[in-house]
């Protein structure tokens, strides 16, 4: 019986965790409603009023003007509340006069949800991307070699086509006027693939935006896992800076690991800019790239206001150190390696300041969503 017993304890505590529940990962529901008052953060907000203003009246544009299509998952967001909830937000935001009013009325009219994380332990990977500011050129030379292409007739969309490796090198596109642009490094190449957007310096000084114009409908595969996996960088060390310093000191694996990804990003001339997948142009800070299934889905409702709770860089020359920010941003873009609900990618901007923030942005926090409340 006392054997029966032990045997069962252990069973229990195997099963529960120290006789504790386990929360169960709903892939139906990536947010989760709060209930508990102390489970609410504060509303404080990191950075400048103007630009989260700006992000909100775009949105605002766009939702008005836009018929959005998004799977029900979060909590029944529909386009109506999204609206709304963004027209709610912006007047508590303009008519406030203390943070700690600000906070109070946010509480007092918003359903607060947090989102359960890919694990179900509320917790999100956090990361950085942003436009880059490259030399390129319309035309090969010895300097510019590696091309960007724009979109071929013959992609079908939701049909894989050419593998990057097919692409690069094997160069089954090369002759076909496909050509875009050529820029001067590989690995730059990539990072704008993986952007999916850039500002192009030509020789004649003149700056041209491009941005996504399709894709081969293959899946993202993330080289720097590869690489980690590898042993080549420890995961701690993780940045964009760390995965040039490899290539550079290792430039015979530059393509090797570049090509382990399939995916192949198509691009074209956009004036204005850069946008999100919405169409929306994007702001500093204010603009999150969030997960969107094969189809025109989200799995978060776009447009919707985030609250974002995470550990960001403070950069000073050559030092790298982290502290805690808490600021709103808005839903209005997706990127091919932000998958699931435990995952999520802050903008920074354009040019070499913003890549130095972006590719030091690696790190877990909170993601909430509000909902204006009925």
């Amino acid at each position: 019986m006392q054997k029966y017993f032990m045997l069962l304890l252990i069973l229990i505590i195997g099963l529960n965790g120290c006789g504790k529940k386990k929360e169960v990962l709903d892939p139906n529901k990536p947010l989760l409603l709060i209930t508990d008052p102390k489970l609410m953060p504060k509303f404080y907000d990191s950075f400048d009023k103007k630009s989260l203003l700006d992000s909100i009246n775009k949105s605002i544009i766009y939702s008005s003007s836009h018929s959005v299509t998004f799977r029900q998952l979060s909590g029944q967001f529909t386009q109506a509340e999204i609206i709304d909830s963004l027209k709610a937000f912006k007047q508590i935001l303009v008519s406030s006069n203390t943070k700690q009013e600000f906070d109070k009325r946010i509480k007092a009219n918003f359903d607060i949800y947090i989102s359960q994380g890919g694990k179900g332990n509320r917790k999100v990977l956090f990361t950085g991307y942003y436009q880059p500011m490259i030399d390129g050129s319309y035309k090969r030379t010895n300097r510019f070699k590696y091309p960007l292409y724009a979109r071929p007739k013959d992609l079908k969309r939701g049909s894989p086509y050419l593998t990057k490796k097919q692409i690069d090198i094997d160069r089954e596109l090369s002759g076909k006027g496909l050509e875009f642009i050529w820029v001067d490094s590989y690995l730059m190449a990539h990072i704008i693939h993986v952007q999916g957007t850039a500002v192009i310096k030509l020789p004649s000084g003149k700056k041209i935006n491009i941005g996504y114009h399709g894709d081969n409908g293959r899946p993202y595969t993330s080289i720097i896992k590869k690489i980690i996996n590898d042993g080549y960088i420890k995961k701690k060390d993780i940045s964009l800076k760390a995965l040039e310093d490899f290539f550079k000191n290792n430039p015979t694996l530059e393509k090797k690991y570049i090509t382990m990804n399939d995916r192949y990003i198509f691009f074209k001339e956009i004036q204005g800019g850069p946008y999100g997948s919405l169409g929306i142009e994007v702001t500093p800070k204010r603009s999150l790239a969030t997960h969107k299934f094969q189809n025109t889905e989200y799995l978060f409702p776009p447009c919707g206001i985030a609250f974002v709770d995470c550990n960001l860089p403070i950069i000073d020359g050559n030092r790298v150190a982290y502290d805690r920010a808490t600021f709103f941003a808005i839903n209005q873009d997706t990127g091919s390696a932000i998958t699931g609900a435990g995952r999520a990618d802050i903008y920074f901007g354009v040019g070499d300041r913003a890549k130095q923030y972006a590719g030091y942005t690696h790190t877990e926090g909170k993601l909430y969503y509000l909902k204006l409340r009925r």
